[in-house]
């Protein structure tokens, strides 16, 4: 895992790389269902990337966190491709709409959020503590209520209570805070980057393989 105080450069190093990966693979013409769902998964990865980066300056915690998650779906089902019977006919069916926690793994289990994560977690351990933690800030939840509250700083006037912070911002929160997040956000935009580069090789050895869908000009 990335060591917190270095996420935001290996965050930036990666965003790089997964462009300039894109940039060859949108030179093929033959554009097949599956290359569709990567290339959905990368703009994803990349836009809530610059997002995350917008939060973590503004250092607000509450959509900070969430984009963890959100990224962490993404990886999720990005997975998938691995455990469905046939990727192709997988993609197309979410490209036509379909919910993916809805459709079936190829031993029959329905891949709902938690057989996704429980799933990924038998060969990434440490995503069943990301999925737990940062799936409590997507709904709302008792994280949002305890967010308003901070405790009073020894220099106030009353040595006990609260204070009511209701700024979108958590600027009182540690810098470790948002390490931490950085840190856990880096890690899945890393396996999402190493998963693309992981498919977009397999569709170079097998360059027939799948439906096309379109096939880009020029």
């Amino acid at each position: 895992m990335i060591e917190p105080a270095n996420a935001r450069a290996f965050l930036l190093r990666c965003e790089d790389e997964m462009v300039a990966r894109l940039k060859t693979e949108i030179r093929t013409r033959r554009v097949t269902a599956e290359r569709l769902f990567l290339y959905g998964v990368a703009k994803r990865t990349l836009a809530q990337a610059e997002g995350f980066r917008a939060m973590e300056d503004a250092r607000n915690a509450t959509v900070a966190a969430s984009l963890v998650r959100l990224q962490l779906d993404s990886l999720l089902r990005l997975y998938a491709l691995w455990w469905v019977e046939d990727a192709d006919r997988f993609s197309q069916d979410v490209l036509g709409g379909a919910q993916i926690n809805k459709l079936k793994a190829a031993n029959g289990a329905v891949m709902t959020d938690a057989w996704l994560y429980r799933r990924l977690a038998t060969e990434i351990g440490w995503i069943e503590t990301v999925y737990r933690e940062s799936s409590g800030f997507v709904h709302f939840s008792g994280r949002h209520i305890l967010a308003v509250m901070q405790p009073r700083n020894d220099d106030e006037e009353e040595s006990a209570g609260i204070v009511l912070n209701l700024d979108p911002g958590d600027r009182d929160r540690p810098p470790n805070y948002f390490n931490q997040l950085a840190a856990s956000f880096t890690d899945v935009t890393l396996r999402i980057a190493l998963a693309l580069n992981e498919r977009f090789d397999d569709l170079a050895a097998d360059p027939e393989r799948g439906t096309v869908i379109a096939e880009v000009g020029g």
